[in-house]
């Protein structure tokens, strides 16, 4: 990773309330504190006849045969290893691993198989409250050791993995659309009441992507030393192919933008500058690598963040670009379905704000996300 741009570990802040760590409902599910869209089932409603240790063995067999191939590139053989080897044996050795891989297991089968969509999830949130229990308690603590390191920084990556794949318009949650009445007033108010909770949760997922990845700070010394240390080695980079032009062309408008505005242009700049390096490292280096896509959301400074929190439009346009980052990966499954409403989501919301012209902005990750296939509802 380049000087300067190590990831940093930035305090949550003082004074907002909205800065708060949480999950996807669905990921409650177990509990039944929450309550998903109609489309999830609670546990109650939902009977599965089947073995869960055999079913868990099944979702072990799927990751190790199949899940894990979707986290590394085909000639990526130190990557290859680590996921196909090393995390299993980790997982024998700490539970919240295991349970991390079934989740994720369960949550590829689910996109695999929509007919058996309620199964699958319910299996998923099964294990993932486990995960999350974990992560809770290991952000609280902050206890990294050179024994658990690996295990913790792999465990979080994946179960951020998790909570962007839950962002599938399948799992989106929102209140049924009244359909008493048709007029077009009524229908324009539903549309932005979806729109503005879909970016409610997009907002929400960088919150936890923060305080998750905030870990890997305290982690990566011990990390870099450890048996999953060829996660952080950087491919070669080809900043001259038209994808680097592009991304550098549209970022550059950004920067443009925020030196022209009323915002605090130093902190758009670091974001923007530490969004390009995750760009390099991610989709326009040979093998790509998503781990570092994850991130971002604790490489910005705060201000930006704060800005992010209050909606301004150009912290939603340098969002629109984060998700054009997630869905150029290889091999994504877990951005399938949700970045196309959620950008439009986006958009929707700068126009709401009066700032309809700042759209030109958008037009980069539109293209991205318009050429990815069409997997959501």
């Amino acid at each position: 990773m380049q000087p300067g741009l190590e990831l940093q570990r930035v305090p949550p802040h003082p004074t907002s309330s909205s800065l708060v760590f949480d999950f996807h409902p669905l990921t409650r599910l177990v509990n039944n504190t929450h309550r998903t869209s109609p489309y999830i089932p609670s546990i109650q409603s939902l009977s599965l006849d089947v073995d869960l240790t055999h079913q868990d063995s099944l979702l072990l067999h799927h990751y190790s045969s199949i899940t894990c191939h979707t986290l590394f590139h085909p000639l990526d053989q130190a990557r290859a290893y680590t996921w196909q080897s090393l995390v299993p044996q980790l997982a024998h050795i700490y539970p919240f691993v295991m349970h991390n891989i079934l989740s994720l297991a369960a949550m590829h089968l689910a996109s695999l198989q929509p007919h058996l969509l309620h199964k699958y999830t319910l299996l998923a949130a099964r294990h993932q409250s486990h995960v999350i229990t974990a992560a809770r308690a290991r952000v609280a603590s902050q206890q990294v050791t050179s024994q658990n390191c690996s295990a913790v920084v792999i465990c979080s990556a994946l179960l951020l993995l998790y909570e962007l794949a839950i962002l599938h318009p399948s799992y989106f949650v929102s209140e049924p659309v009244s359909t008493s009445t048709s007029t077009t007033t009524s229908t324009s108010i539903s549309i932005s009441t979806s729109a503005a909770r879909r970016v409610d949760e997009i907002v929400q997922k960088m919150l936890v992507m923060r305080h998750l990845v905030g870990l890997w700070n305290i982690s990566m010394p011990l990390f870099s030393q450890g048996p999953a240390r060829c996660l952080l080695a950087t491919g070669t980079l080809d900043p001259a192919s038209p994808l680097a032009v592009e991304v550098r062309s549209s970022l550059d408008r950004v920067l443009l933008a925020s030196t022209t505005l009323h915002v605090p242009s130093d902190a758009y700049a670091a974001a923007i500058d530490s969004l390009w390096h995750c760009y390099k490292c991610c989709v326009l280096s040979t093998p790509p690598d998503w781990l570092r896509a994850l991130a971002w959301p604790n490489m910005v400074p705060r201000p930006f963040m704060s800005e992010l929190l209050e909606k301004k439009p150009l912290a939603l346009v340098l969002l629109a670009h984060y998700c054009a980052l997630l869905v150029l990966h290889p091999g994504s499954w877990w951005t399938h379905g949700w970045p196309r409403p959620v950008l439009f989501a986006l958009i929707e919301a700068v126009g709401e704000n009066g700032q309809a012209h700042w759209r030109d902005l958008f037009a980069w990750p539109v293209k991205v996300v318009a050429n990815q296939p069409d997997t959501g509802e």
